[in-house]
């Protein structure tokens, strides 16, 4: 009697692209298959399952599935791995006053919003919110700087408001 033939009916990452430090899930279904292996994974899986991974570089996960009589087939699932942003203002902090001059006296309104940090303090004032718009009435020329922090890592980024003195008629 020949086994019949072991086949990858399915073989998947999801997502099939991360940032490393994320994880993407391996899902698969094989059939007449007496072992399963995954690099990477394991050697004796289930048929059919799922597994979490967190690959730090582009990996290509290879599904071995092996029949009674030791027939075998592969097939594979790649997983890209991109380098995550620099954290700086330019990727994570959008800081602005406007308008960025006034005159003694006058107001301008600070508007900041962040992506994917921890917390937020803007000097000169007691702002903490990780995204906001406030108004501020400085009395002279005053920078602002909007510190932001993701794990343990701080950014600085300022924001100068020009205040002219009131001209006396």
């Amino acid at each position: 009697d020949e086994a019949p033939a072991p086949s990858c009916d399915a073989f998947a990452a999801d997502p099939d692209t991360i940032t490393v430090g994320e994880s993407s899930t391996l899902t698969w279904e094989t059939s007449n298959a007496e072992t399963v292996a995954i690099t990477g994974v394991g050697d004796d899986l289930a048929g059919d399952g799922s597994a979490s991974v967190s690959p730090t570089s582009d990996t290509t996960y290879t599904l071995t599935a092996t029949n009674v009589a030791g027939d075998q087939v592969s097939c594979a699932a790649p997983v890209s791995v991109i380098e995550p942003e620099p954290f700086t203002c330019e990727n994570a902090v959008s800081f602005t006053a406007a308008p960025t001059r006034i005159t003694e006296g006058e107001s301008t309104t600070l508007t900041w919003d962040t992506i994917d940090v921890d917390s937020v303090s803007i000097s000169n004032t007691s702002f903490t919110d990780l995204s906001g718009s406030e108004t501020v009435s400085p009395s002279r020329t005053t920078t602002y700087t909007l510190n932001a922090t993701r794990d343990d890592a701080t950014i600085e980024c300022p924001v100068t408001v020009r205040v002219d003195e009131e001209e006396d008629d």
